[in-house]
């Protein structure tokens, strides 16, 4: 997909090419993954979810996005501090790279 997104716009004035860039990802849909009984279960409140995207942001835009690895353990590290466990097994929630 990485691939696909550079060579959007290529050739063409950096800020058209930008333009053309954020145009595409904003037209992205992603199928959502995962069984429909997890999906109906929230795991992150709103303001987690606000905070992941500006944090996820704010790195993107100093140049050093975050890789799949770093949003997983942010994202387990926000649910380990919250106390939240899986109600089935009373095991600490873990956000997997799938």
């Amino acid at each position: 997909m990485l691939q696909v997104l550079l060579a959007i716009g290529a050739g063409s004035q950096p800020e058209a090419m930008l333009q053309a860039r954020r145009a595409h990802i904003a037209a992205l849909s992603l199928r959502c993954k995962g069984s429909s009984k997890l999906l109906g279960r929230r795991l992150f409140h709103q303001d987690d979810l606000d905070l992941f995207a500006a944090c996820i942001a704010r790195f993107g835009g100093m140049g050093c996005g975050l890789d799949d690895h770093a949003v997983a353990v942010m994202m387990t590290d926000s649910l380990q501090r919250a106390g939240r466990t899986d109600p089935k097994t009373g095991e600490p929630h873990v956000v997997s790279l799938s």
